[in-house]
């Protein structure tokens, strides 16, 4: 099952075994467009652990939900864009 933090705080408490699996991609999304492609792209290069940085509210197609739910991804729910977003 793919990992998943509910903050960027939680993700960097909790970090050092997802990144201890590398090497780690680490991927931030704005908007849904081309997501899941990015994914399957990183994870078929050998990337043992990708990260994907997205606000939780992100609408990902099911094809891209597929790909995050790879047990290789992590998913950080955090702003991306905006007020609030990662400093």
């Amino acid at each position: 099952m793919a990992g998943r933090f509910d903050s960027l705080g939680a993700f960097l408490r909790g970090a050092g075994p997802v990144l201890a699996r590398g090497p780690a991609a680490l991927i931030l999304a704005e908007d849904p467009v081309e997501v899941g492609s990015t994914l399957r792209h990183h994870l078929d290069v050998g990337f043992r652990a990708v990260v994907l940085f997205a606000p939780a509210d992100l609408d990902l197609s099911e094809g891209d939900r597929a790909a995050a739910a790879d047990p290789r991804v992590t998913t950080v729910n955090t702003p991306t864009t905006g007020e609030g977003a990662m400093p």
